[in-house]
């Protein structure tokens, strides 16, 4: 009898926590324009990989995103967003696990920024 009653409250807490995860990703994409020096605070998958790219959107110069997990311990990693021969930005993006730490991105280059986490 326990045996059941334990396994119908494991599976309705891990249902509700899927909702909530499907839930959370949809909030989470999203694709602000950073100036240099502005920042902004994202949130990451708790069981997966999240990504997170930079492409300058000045013409001609490239930028660069600090991206500082929250997650203990971690420290700060950067992205260069380059431009091509043609001056143009050029999307560049990390793969990370971060366990629902969110994540702080500030644009740390002379270049404003289109930002993108997913």
């Amino acid at each position: 009898m326990f045996t059941i009653v334990r396994r119908t409250a494991a599976v309705a807490a891990l249902s509700t926590a899927m909702v909530a995860g499907f839930a959370g990703v949809a909030q989470a994409a999203a694709s602000p324009t950073l100036k240099p020096g502005d920042h902004v605070t994202a949130p990451t998958w708790i069981f997966a990989q999240t990504t997170v790219c930079a492409t300058s959107l000045t013409d001609g110069r490239p930028g660069q995103l600090e991206v500082d997990s929250q997650f203990p311990g971690a420290g700060p990693e950067y992205i260069e967003a380059p431009v091509d021969s043609d001056g143009d930005g050029v999307r560049t993006c990390i793969w990370r696990w971060w366990a629902g730490a969110p994540v702080d991105l500030t644009n740390t280059g002379a270049a404003k920024l289109l930002v993108e986490y997913y």
